[in-house]
């Protein structure tokens, strides 16, 4: 059960929000809704991608030496869900920005990071080669973005056409790229498991 929770969490908890796979929807929201014109928006890539840099390179790090797997994934999980549901609370730039200092310690898949290599050492032990358990990851990222595109596109389009406040969008993103895997993390995943398993597979 480990192995595949976590294998949907390194594939970035169900819906690949938080692995920078909602940019489109993102680029739609600032171009519409913020009104940016294209040098604000290229303005705040670069911002945004520098604190991501400052965020892997210090904060993300930092946690993690000071936490346990589970409440460093908790703690990440829950700051990007409140990160993605102030981007969607109102038409406001402000509010967008400010969006961004929640989201950076696990933002862009880092809120996986913790479970990455608990994922690996339970495979292992399982006897499975690290290609192969590489592969299945990747595959569930493939099938998770490809749902992902279509499900957020559509709901934002749904939103346009009965008038619905399309902020909404990132209440779903957040709902289900953070809040709906910490609840599985929190009820389906016990202490034990999110132990790094020391064993190997015995041969049969």
């Amino acid at each position: 059960m480990l192995v595949l929770i976590c294998a949907c969490c390194v594939a970035v908890r169900l819906w690949p929000v938080v692995d920078g796979k909602n940019m489109d929807m993102v680029q739609i929201w600032k171009h519409e809704h913020l009104h940016w014109g294209p040098r604000m928006s290229s303005n705040f890539e670069i911002v945004y991608g520098l604190l991501n840099i400052f965020s892997g390179n210090s904060v993300t790090p930092f946690l993690l030496k000071r936490l346990t797997a589970r409440q460093f994934t908790t703690l990440t999980n829950l700051t990007n869900t409140v990160g993605f549901f102030m981007r969607g609370a109102a038409e406001r730039g402000s509010l967008f920005l400010a969006a961004a200092v929640p989201m950076m310690p696990g933002v862009n898949g880092a809120h996986a990071s913790a479970l990455k290599s608990i994922a690996t050492s339970h495979a292992e032990r399982d006897g499975i080669g690290l290609g192969e358990f590489s592969a299945w990851t990747n595959n569930l990222r493939a099938i998770a973005g490809a749902i992902a595109s279509w499900a957020y596109a559509s709901y934002y389009a749904f939103c346009v056409r009965r008038q619905i406040f399309p902020g909404t969008m990132f209440v779903v993103m957040g709902t289900l790229g953070a809040f709906v895997p910490q609840l599985l993390l929190t009820f389906l995943v016990s202490d034990d498991e999110l132990e790094v398993s020391k064993g190997k597979a015995v041969a049969k």
